[in-house]
């Protein structure tokens, strides 16, 4: 089991670690975040106060910052992450 676990399991694992963590920020940026604020229903509340103030430069790079700090949030998680998960163990 130890075999298949550090020899099979961990590469195999590490060639696809990418690719988890790209896709997990892409659901997370269009499904639902924190099971209240959704990128649909951010993105509409942006479009319903731009048709009250017709502010839609700073609404909308409002809104894009909101994006980019969730997703960079959790790319620095998972980059934290990587590298507990793939450290090289300790040659004692």
């Amino acid at each position: 089991m130890q075999v298949f676990r550090l020899v099979v399991l961990r590469p195999a694992f590490k060639a696809v670690y990418p690719a988890l963590t790209s896709q997990f920020n892409v659901v997370l940026l269009s499904t639902s975040i924190v099971s209240a604020i959704s990128a649909n229903e951010l993105t509409h509340e942006a479009e319903y106060i731009n048709s009250l103030t017709y502010r839609s430069f700073e609404v909308y790079i409002t809104v894009g910052v909101i994006y980019f700090v969730t997703a960079w949030a959790f790319s620095l998680v998972f980059a934290r992450l990587r590298r507990v998960l793939f450290a090289y163990p300790d040659q004692a």
